[in-house]
């Protein structure tokens, strides 16, 4: 029924801190219901756990952009799935915010929301800003936006994880830039 639809599944459970105990289970009722109720040939489902930034971003771009399998013009429905820990963060100085702002110290902070992969030990540098091991809303966009480029917005992300809420929104005039 749904041959040509893409799907990358992602589950992390192993955090140093924190850890969960859902996303493996999560991840493959997921497969499942593909499998068995939209009839997605297995080849076409990639499940990723306790993924590091680096392979989710790899896979990503392997498995739903740059995959060979995915024939031009073909039109795919392209399925990004996340169930893991995810942040709000401050927004690094010069990046646009889209979110709302909080009080800090009696100052007002803009906040972008990341995903946390599973080699990350914090979500902070030293500075107060998104840790260079997280996967900012800015990245995910990226992402998103070069597998519409090539395959054509029959994208679905569903986002199982804390502070969701912004993480694949438009960014206006940023769009694409991590």
């Amino acid at each position: 029924m749904f041959d040509n639809l893409w799907a990358l599944l992602i589950g992390i459970q192993k955090y140093d801190r924190e850890p969960l105990y859902g996303p493996y289970a999560d991840v493959q009722r997921m497969k499942e219901f593909l499998m068995q109720d939209l009839h997605v040939p297995s080849d076409n489902i990639l499940i990723v756990q306790d993924a590091r930034r680096h392979e989710i971003i790899g896979t990503f771009e392997t498995h739903l952009i740059n995959n060979t399998k995915i024939l031009p013009g073909s039109s795919p429905a392209i399925l990004f799935y996340y169930s893991g820990h995810g942040g709000r963060v401050a927004c690094p100085p010069n990046w646009p915010a889209v979110l709302e702002t909080a009080e800090r110290d009696g100052k007002l902070v803009k906040k972008i929301e990341v995903l946390i992969p599973s080699d990350c030990t914090s979500i902070y540098d030293a500075n107060g800003f998104p840790s260079i091991q997280t996967i900012p809303d800015r990245t995910i966009n990226s992402l998103l936006l070069r597998a519409a480029q090539k395959h054509g917005d029959c994208i679905t992300v569903i986002l199982d994880c804390c502070f969701s809420g912004h993480l694949n929104r438009s960014l206006g005039g940023a769009e694409g830039n991590e």
